[in-house]
């Protein structure tokens, strides 16, 4: 499980600002944007990009086989049609004809194929990688993609940069770490990098040879601290403010200020091969000591209730709870596991920096008051339960349900339940083997977040933001990509 990625959130919120479709014919493109973005990217390869930051950026720039529809389901994009074969192993694309790089070469079939062979190369661990046999260039504008096995996650997977396609000419030795060579030399998507100051800004520009629209022709990205955007934000030279305090509100007085939600999940994630949460009866009593509805009301921020890890929207998603607050269950549960000696000593809990995270940790301790449960709240990788704000990279509950499988390596809490692998490779390889799929996803949480509890889900985040005088509204996707989203300037 990775560690929270509220940036993200940041990040999120922005996407829309760049890809926006009118019914209108022709629209007039404002001259620039000025956008915050408070991490930094390593690199923009869109092959080596790991970081929230880094997908953000490489979305306006690249294009994959595969992107997502309004239903959260992957569909063409560089392609104009994709088959499957019969037994779920054999992937047909045929290229849309004409496409072109911004430097006005031809896209071809064998630009999939060397990205492909390169990312063997870079990120061997993927489970993309693994999971992959054999891609070919039949012709200039086929691909076909051999799996070793079958799994319902890989047409999601082709539509991350890990599956965008290379220009073999450019890359020379591969010595661009950055990526900056390639995505200011040559690009798909409706931007490509023409500045790269570091600590200070990144400024993207349309493709001359992007054939959608966009609601701007530049964006320029300041980066820096929250502190420091914010007063450029209040200054007048940015456009918009993400993530703002409630310091920030009091501070900008009248503005407007927009709530959306999104596809993410606020929880508590425990590491049960440490000594201080091996129990499972005392994370059961956690569990029921947590009155869970009460937290967006705590919060104040907009956050939504959870009734499970999977949220609303997403396939799997349950509208009741499996359990609600029992202080008596979670008394018994707490004996069972060895009453006050169980928590001598102070839980180590990973807490983030922003404030969501202070008030949501500030609440975590009064419900658990009642039982003697004390914590201690750290910053670094010795904790024992991680307070934790997780994205789905992709639109399928699988993407966050697989990081507890035995074995799959993004799985880091040492949980391990022969039950949970097995519904889980059910779901992973074929639902219709699997009888009614909404059953063994209830079938799955409970294992997960009941009988052997690893994982408590806490709430739904939402993103607010403040808008300047020349952004009048917009919205965001769920799965937050920047997939032809309205905005009104």
């Amino acid at each position: 499980m990775p560690k929270s990625r509220l940036n993200h959130r940041i990040l999120i919120a922005l996407s829309p600002l760049l890809i926006w479709a009118e019914s209108a014919s022709a629209v007039t493109e404002p001259p620039v944007l000025r956008a915050p973005l408070e991490a930094e990217p390593i690199t923009l390869d869109w092959a080596r990009a790991k970081q929230p930051q880094e997908r953000f950026l490489v979305s306006f720039l690249m294009r994959g086989l595969l992107k997502y529809a309004g239903s959260g389901q992957p569909v063409c994009d560089l392609c104009r049609e994709f088959s499957v074969s019969k037994d779920l192993l054999s992937y047909r694309f045929e290229l849309q004809p004409g496409l072109k790089w911004s430097d006005g070469k031809g896209l071809e079939a064998r630009h999939f194929v060397d990205a492909f062979e390169r990312l063997r190369r870079l990120e061997k661990d993927l489970e993309l990688v693994r999971v992959l046999e054999s891609a070919n260039a039949v012709s200039s504008g086929t691909l076909v993609l051999v799996l070793r096995k079958p799994t319902v996650l890989f047409p999601h997977w082709l539509t991350l940069g890990h599956a965008f396609p290379v220009r073999k000419d450019l890359l020379g030795a591969d010595r661009d770490p950055t990526g900056e060579r390639m995505a200011t030399q040559a690009t798909l998507g409706p931007y490509t990098l023409v500045a790269w100051e570091k600590k200070s800004r990144i400024v993207i520009e349309g493709n001359p040879e992007y054939a959608g629209l966009r609601p701007v022709y530049r964006v320029d990205f300041a980066l820096g601290s929250h502190a420091s955007l914010f007063a450029r934000f209040r200054s007048g030279r940015l456009d918009l403010l993400s993530n703002p305090t409630t310091e920030d509100l009091v501070a900008l007085g009248s503005r407007n200020v927009q709530v959306n939600p999104y596809w993410a999940t606020r929880a508590l994630v425990f590491r049960s091969n440490r000594k201080a949460v091996a129990s499972t009866a005392l994370r059961r009593a956690i569990l029921y000591s947590l009155d869970r509805a009460a937290l967006p009301a705590a919060l104040k921020n907009g956050e939504r209730p959870t009734a499970g890890l999977i949220p609303p929207g997403l396939f799997g998603a349950r509208s009741v709870p499996l359990v609600t607050r029992d202080l008596n269950r979670a008394r018994t549960e707490m004996e069972r596991a060895g009453g006050a000696t169980a928590v001598a000593d102070p839980i180590a809990i990973q807490v983030g920096p922003h404030e969501t995270d202070r008030r949501t940790f500030e609440w975590l301790q009064a419900q658990t008051t009642p039982l003697g449960i004390r914590w201690k709240s750290v910053s670094g990788p010795d904790w024992d339960v991680s307070l934790q704000t997780t994205l789905f990279e992709v639109a399928s509950a699988l993407d966050i349900l697989r990081r507890f499988r035995t074995g799959d390596p993004a799985n880091t809490v040492g949980w391990t339940s022969v039950a949970y692998d097995a519904l889980l490779s059910q779901l992973l390889e074929n639902h219709s083997t699997a009888g009614a799929p909404g059953t063994l996803y209830d079938e799955a949480a409970q294992i997960l977040e009941v009988q052997d509890p690893v994982v408590i889900p806490l709430s739904h985040p939402s993103q607010p933001f403040v808008l300047g005088p020349r952004v009048k509204a917009f919205a965001i996707t769920p799965y937050g990509d920047p997939d032809l989203v309205k905005i009104q300037f």
